[in-house]
C-alpha cells in the first residue's frame, strides 16, 4: 500500500504540478502486468527455498551473529541478482520473461512494478545457493524484499541524480540508463542496490550528453492485456507469433476511465489481502481467479474490447460492491463474487475472442 501511495504522489506531482503528460493506460498496464500471479509464483519461490534449506543446507551461519548474517545476505543476494539480471538480458529464454519489465515506454514508479508472471520462477536457479550455504529463509525473504523495494524506488522520475551515491549505489539516474534500448545504454547497469558490480565486471555506463535515452524495447507492443503481455515474448521465442486484433472494435476508452477501473481492481486486491486470514482455501482460490480475471478484462478493455467494458462494469462496479455490503461472512462474499467472475470470464473467452495467429 505504501508503494501505491508513492506512485500516486509521483503521478500528482508529474501531472498537476510539473504539467507533464501522464499515460494512465500504460501505468495501469504496468500495475496489472504481474499482479497476483506474480506473487503466487513468488510464494512458490519461497517454498522451494524453504525445502532446500531444510533438506540440503550446510548451515554455515548457524553460529554467526544475526546482524552479520543479515548484512552478508544482503550483499550476497545483490551479487547474485547482478548475475541473474545480466543473464536475463543475454539468454533468450530469460529475456522472454524479463522483456515484460522493459516494455514500458515511460520511466516512472509504475515501471518498477511491471514484471512478468514468471519472473519469480526464473529467479530460483540463481538464489537457491543461498539456502544451500545456510542463509535462513526469513533472512532471504527480508533481504530480497528490501532489495526489490530499493529497485522500485530507483524507478522514480522525480529524483534523478544523487551524485554522492552514484559511485557505490544504484540510483534513478544509473537505472534510467539500464532501461535504454539504444547504444551506448543497451545491456548496462545490472545492479540491484550496488552499482559496484557493474564497475567491477565492465557493464557500468553513465548518461552521455550527446545521446538521449530511448526507453522500451526494439519491437514495442501496444497491447495492455496481461495475458498477452506475459506470454507473447515466450510465444515469439517458440516461433508462434500471436497477435490480438482490435481493428474491428473502433473503441477508444479514455485514460481516466482506465485509471478509475484500475483503482477498483486494487481496492478489491486490498480487501482480499485484508481478509485472507479469515477465509479457507476454496474462497481464497476463487478470489485469486477473480483478481486474475479482472486484470485481464481491464487489459482487454484498455485495448478497446467492447464486451470487456460491459463485463467489467457488472463484475466490478455493480456486483462486487453489492456483495461487499450484503454478504458479511467473508466465505459467502468470496465464493459468490468469484463464481460470477468465472462465469463472465469464460463467456468472454468463448464468445468474444479477438485473437488471430500470424505467420
Amino acid at each position: 500500500m505504501l508503494l501505491l501511495c508513492m506512485l500516486v504522489i509521483e503521478i500528482l506531482i508529474k501531472g498537476y504540478v510539473q504539467k507533464n503528460h501522464i499515460d494512465y493506460k500504460e501505468i495501469i498496464a504496468n500495475l496489472n502486468s504481474g499482479h497476483i500471479i506474480l506473487w503466487l509464483f513468488r510464494s512458490l519461490e519461497v517454498a522451494v527455498y524453504f525445502l532446500i534449506y531444510d533438506y540440503s543446507s550446510l548451515y554455515l551461519f548457524s553460529s554467526v551473529d544475526p546482524i552479520w548474517v543479515f548484512l552478508l545476505a544482503y550483499v550476497f543476494w545483490d551479487f547474485l541478482f547482478y548475475w541473474q539480471h545480466l543473464s536475463h538480458h543475454k539468454i533468450p529464454l530469460f529475456w522472454a520473461i524479463h522483456e515484460v519489465h522493459h516494455q514500458g515506454k515511460e520511466f516512472n514508479l509504475s515501471l518498477g512494478i511491471r514484471n512478468s508472471w514468471y519472473s519469480s520462477l526464473s529467479s530460483i536457479p540463481f538464489f537457491f545457493i543461498m539456502a544451500v550455504i545456510g542463509f535462513p529463509p526469513e533472512v532471504f525473504i527480508i533481504v530480497s524484499s528490501l532489495n526489490y523495494t530499493v529497485q522500485f524506488i530507483n524507478h522514480n522520475s522525480l529524483f534523478n541524480r544523487i551524485p554522492w551515491a552514484e559511485h557505490i549505489f544504484v540510483t534513478p539516474a544509473t537505472h534510467r540508463v539500464h532501461h535504454g534500448h539504444n547504444e551506448p545504454y543497451r545491456d548496462k547497469n545490472f545492479g540491484g542496490t550496488f552499482i559496484v558490480w557493474d564497475q567491477l565486471f565492465g557493464t557500468y555506463q553513465t548518461k552521455t550528453p550527446q545521446v538521449e535515452i530511448v526507453f522500451g524495447v526494439d519491437e514495442h507492443d501496444e497491447r495492455n492485456d496481461p495475458l498477452h503481455i506475459n506470454n507473447r515474448p515466450l510465444a515469439k521465442l517458440l516461433g508462434m507469433k500471436r497477435a490480438f486484433s482490435k481493428e474491428d472494435s473502433g473503441i477508444e476508452y479514455s485514460n481516466y476511465q482506465i485509471l478509475f477501473l484500475g483503482l477498483i481492481i486494487y481496492a478489491q486486491l486490498v480487501f482480499y489481502i485484508w481478509q485472507e486470514n479469515t477465509a479457507n482455501f476454496l474462497p481464497l482460490s476463487l478470489t485469486i481467479f477473480h483478481l486474475i480475471a479482472s486484470s485481464i478484462l481491464l487489459g482487454r478493455l484498455s485495448d478497446g474490447d467492447p464486451l470487456s467494458y460491459k463485463i467489467f462494469h457488472f463484475q466490478s462496479i455493480v456486483f462486487f460492491p453489492l456483495l461487499l455490503w450484503v454478504f458479511a461472512p467473508i466465505q459467502s462474499f468470496l465464493i459468490l463474487g468469484t463464481v460470477s467472475s468465472i462465469i463472465v470470464f469464460v463467456m468472454h473467452l468463448v464468445f468474444h475472442s479477438n485473437r488471430q495467429y500470424c505467420p
